[in-house]
């Protein structure tokens, strides 16, 4: 299964993208019902805004803690368990960010940039849910405080930018049913290793595959080696400042590949084959 790892660029609102990608074509596989459940299409009906769930007590009580927190291309899901702790308040996580149903979540895609001296909790938790895009809001429950992360209606995660990028979901899950695993065509990712770069596609016509792989990979600074199983086909792909580890996912959405991510030392290396399998390794580049 795929590593859900979050490193978005900002202290800001999304960076605005436009992305389009072709679309795979319906299987004849049925995906499985665990993977049904997670792309099946629902009404967004969560809230816009959660500010004022808030108790007077609850807010009174975090006002009056302090926290200092420095954060530099930090991953969403450490900035908050480093946030959480200094807070020393209970808390629990909305269910949509788990689409999977297991620990893995589906944050916002942003690596956090953030100081802030001797701020009260209330003030930080603003600052960070307002870079990421998501809802915050506390209660006083006995002696504790117990705060809320909640998913907004425009709160956009790892599978709401693939979707937002014409990807198909459900027919990547029914490929996956072949192989028992949706990261059979998704990846089977550690994407721990990628940098924060911001990256644009402009194949607005048909682009053979390697060569897009080449272009993504050159402007993150990537290595990468692509299996002999890889096609030569050709994908329409075109967006522009999206995090390297979102394009490289639909780039192997679209062209039904799997790729997996390693070090060797300081240098990050991205491998590409078919989804299928994996076989000699015929090229590669620094």
């Amino acid at each position: 299964m795929r590593n859900f790892s979050f490193l978005l660029a900002g202290f800001a609102l999304l960076t605005p993208f436009v992305a389009f990608g072709q679309e795979l074509a319906p299987l004849p596989a049925e995906a499985p019902e665990f993977f049904q459940k997670a792309f099946a299409p629902t009404p967004n009906n969560r809230p816009v805004s959660c500010k004022d769930k808030t108790t007077k007590q609850a807010r009174e009580a975090l006002e009056k803690i302090k926290v200092d927190l420095d954060l530099t291309g930090a991953d969403p899901q450490q900035a908050f368990q480093i946030l959480i702790k200094q807070i020393g308040s209970d808390y629990d996580i909305d269910p949509a960010f788990y689409p999977f149903g297991n620990g893995e979540l589906d944050l916002p895609q942003r690596a956090l940039n953030m100081k802030l001296t001797k701020a009260s909790a209330a003030r930080v938790l603003d600052s960070f849910c307002q870079a990421l895009g998501i809802g915050w809001w506390a209660e006083k429950i006995d002696d504790s405080v117990m705060v809320h992360i909640v998913k907004l209606r425009d709160t956009v995660g790892q599978l709401d930018m693939l979707a937002n990028l014409g990807i198909n979901l459900p027919a990547i899950a029914a490929q996956a049913a072949r192989g028992a695993e949706l990261g059979m065509a998704m990846a089977g990712l550690d994407m721990g290793f990628l940098p924060n770069t911001q990256v644009k596609a402009d194949a607005t016509s048909p682009r053979d595959v390697k060569a897009l792989i080449e272009d993504l990979c050159k402007q993150a600074g990537l290595i990468y080696a692509i299996d002999s199983t890889v096609p030569s086909i050709s994908k329409t792909l075109a967006f522009e400042n999206v995090p390297i580890k979102t394009a490289l996912e639909a780039l192997c959405a679209t062209a039904d590949l799997s790729m997996s991510v390693s070090k060797k030392g300081e240098k990050t290396i991205v491998t590409f084959s078919k989804a299928e399998k994996s076989e000699k390794l015929t090229k590669g580049r620094e």
